[in-house]
């Protein structure tokens, strides 16, 4: 399931704002100097809809500013989230249902998006026989 993360990830980094730094993981994101689209899988179930063998995997993408400025950073992620979403529209095995504001980081220090994903998938082959 992991290499769908990666999926993402690959698909991703031409179409984003340049100045952003793509983190395919869930770990926590501590201090950051550089804009940040990190990419976390959190949920994975059956697609009952799509039939036997198939799954829905939910992604969470925060895409969290540096700055220390609420203002600043806010406008920057009010661009920027318009533009992630275009890119997210553009994939044809990705829908995303929500783009949300949150804080994230120590202490809550950084504003930032949570866009909230869903991708249907086939279970792999190997996986069916493990």
């Amino acid at each position: 399931m992991s290499t769908l993360r990666n999926e993402l990830r690959d698909r991703l980094r031409p179409v984003i704002p340049a100045e952003y730094k793509l983190r395919p993981n869930g770990l926590a994101l501590e201090t950051i100097t550089t804009p940040v689209l990190q990419i976390k899988q959190l949920r994975i179930r059956p697609a009952e809809e799509a039939g036997t063998g198939q799954l829905k995997v939910e992604m969470v993408l925060t895409m969290a500013s540096p700055k220390s400025n609420p203002q600043a950073a806010e406008d920057d992620l009010d661009d920027d989230v318009v533009e992630v979403l275009a890119a997210l529209d553009s994939i044809g095995w990705l829908n995303w249902s929500l783009a949300e504001k949150v804080t994230t980081g120590p202490d809550d220090r950084y504003l930032a998006y949570d866009i909230t994903t869903e991708i249907t998938t086939t279970i792999p082959e190997e996986a069916d026989h493990a």
